[in-house]
Parts: C-alpha cells; structure tokens; sequence
C-alpha cells in the first residue's frame, strides 16, 4: 500500500484511520531498515549497517557536501567518496588483488603500493620486473629486501632498484663475483 497525504481537509474523525495506521507501518518499516527499532534505549537512532543502491554515475555535490555512494566499477559494485563541490572521487573499495603475493592496493587518499617477489636469475646483473598495476602519476620509491642471500657477508648481498618507472623497475645486483647464483627479493612501492 502506498503512502497517503492524510487526513484530508474533509475526511471525518476515522475516516482515514485505516489509512493513517498504514502510514505509521510504513513509517516503521522504512525508519527500521538498517537502523534499531524505536525504543531500543540507548541504542535509538543508530544505524545496524548502511545499504546502499547502485547508482548509473557518479554523484555530485555542492560546496559543504560530500557523497558516499556505490558504483559498479565495470565488474562489480564499488564504495566511493566524493569530495565538496564536485571535488576528488576516492575509490574505498579494498581491491581484491590486495591478497595476492604480486599485488597492489589503492589507499582511500590515492597513494598506492605495489608489492611482489622477483628473481635475479644466475648469470645476470638485473631483471625487470613488471608491477602488478602501475601507477598513474609517478612510482616515488622501490624498497627491495633479499629472501634468499648469495652469501653469508651481506656485503655481498646488496640489490638495488633502477630505472624505476609508473609501470615497473629493474631488480639488480652490483657484485658480479656472484653471478652464478640467483637471487630472490622482495619489493615495495610506493607512488600514486
């Protein structure tokens, strides 16, 4: 039953009593979705969880406003904040690839790590490696970190990150005394 603009200026006393009733449960359904029932104490008014509906694009807002809202991301729905004034739109959506050993994930503010593990095959200086989604402005830095070590002096273990690019770096071993061996390491970067 739909909602009813009640009483009319002519209905008479319980004219619309059946009506206004039906209001009042309809008023309860739609206030208790996703919040406590009335009377809960303590508790009134808080929200039990927020749902959202899947909007067709992006929300817009004015001056003193933000928007939190859901999106489909071209797979799946997403969570998303708009700033004031038709500002920045932050994808807060944890990204699935967030749980593989090569992956990636996007903070709430846009700065985005990559992280993964590469081999510097026996017989070579470096190796190029491939993030798992580059970045869009700039890779600021590349942190690289032994798994396996060449040997025991750690001296002799140093790697380093070069050509450090949006897209990927190039893994490489000064000490070519210890070519004949392969070297694992592990990496985080760090850019937007």
């Amino acid at each position: 039953m739909a909602y009813k603009d009640i009483p009319l200026s002519g209905d008479a006393k319980n004219q619309s009593q059946g009506d206004l009733k039906q209001n009042f449960l309809q008023i309860a359904a739609f206030t208790t979705k996703d919040h406590e029932t009335f009377g809960t104490g303590a508790d009134l008014g808080k929200h039990k969880k927020i749902t959202f509906t899947q909007q067709g694009a992006a929300q817009t807002t004015a001056i003193d406003e933000m928007a939190l809202y859901t999106l489909n991301n071209g797979t799946e729905p997403n969570l998303y904040l708009r700033k004031e004034n038709d500002g920045t739109v932050f994808n807060m959506t944890p990204q699935t690839i967030g749980h593989a050993v090569k992956g990636y994930e996007i903070l709430p503010s846009g700065l985005k790590f990559n992280w993964g593990e590469v081999v510097i095959p026996v017989n070579a200086i470096g190796t190029a490696e491939l993030f798992a989604d580059a970045f869009a402005v700039a890779c600021y830095t590349v942190n690289v970190t032994f798994t396996t070590l060449t040997t025991g002096d750690p001296r002799d273990n140093i790697v380093g990150a070069l050509n450090i690019a949006q897209n990927g770096f190039t893994a490489s071993r000064p000490k070519t005394e210890y070519i004949g061996t392969a070297v694992t390491i592990n990496y985080l970067a760090i850019g937007i």
